[in-house]
């Protein structure tokens, strides 16, 4: 079976919180990140299942302007939680 991926994939070890509905929150740790998701690892035990959606906060340069992209779980694995991010960058450019 051939990988359904639609953008490339950047390695990258960056902390991240997974804000699940109910407003539980759990750290994660990505280690790669694309244009339309990422592979986190998650701390704890999260509520989370395959089909889920949550909120991803990340820092983008500096801890004082996070990055919150909602997010859906396509995934888990024994190298993490793969998410499908469900806004785009558009308005993180302008």
């Amino acid at each position: 079976m051939g990988e359904a991926r639609q953008h490339s994939r950047n390695k990258c070890y960056s902390f991240c919180l997974l804000m699940e509905q109910d407003g539980e929150t759990f750290e994660g740790l990505m280690s790669d990140i694309s244009l339309g998701g990422a592979l986190v690892k998650v701390h704890g035990k999260p509520h989370l299942h395959v089909g889920d959606m949550f909120d991803m906060m990340m820092a983008d340069k500096s801890t004082t302007f996070p990055v919150k992209r909602a997010a859906k779980v396509v995934r888990f694995g024994c190298d993490g939680m793969g998410v499908k991010f469900l806004t785009d960058l558009h308005h993180l450019s302008s």
